[in-house]
């Protein structure tokens, strides 16, 4: 199942709450490095557990300017932990085209914090 923005797949997550936590405590950490970040949600696999792009990069719709954004960091979606891949590696996977500053990422994590899990 694909899913074209973070705020789609919110019903399947399988653990809202804590999923966004995470991802918020990854773009704060992110931010304290390198400014700005957004992120953008991985569109394969079944939307349980996304993996996730966080990025400096506003202005590209796909994500991958010619040259380098500051920096991009992809992160698992169960573990919050980065992958070790470079810039070559990131190219070819799906990124959501949607993405999202921490402020609309919190205001997800606002709208889920009465559902458990």
């Amino acid at each position: 199942m694909n899913f074209a923005s973070l705020a789609e797949c919110i019903k399947t997550l399988r653990k809202p709450y804590p999923y966004l936590s995470g991802m918020l405590r990854n773009m704060v950490a992110c931010k304290r490095e390198y400014g700005a970040v957004f992120v953008r949600i991985g569109l394969t696999g079944k939307g349980i557990e996304p993996n996730y792009l966080v990025t400096s990069n506003r202005s590209d719709p796909d994500g991958f300017p010619e040259g380098s954004p500051k920096f991009i960091v992809a992160y698992n979606g169960r573990t919050h932990e980065p992958f070790d891949w470079e810039d070559v590696d990131l190219k070819p996977l799906s990124w959501s085209r949607e993405l999202l500053d921490g402020a609309q990422v919190f205001a997800l994590y606002k709208e889920v914090n009465g559902r458990t899990g």
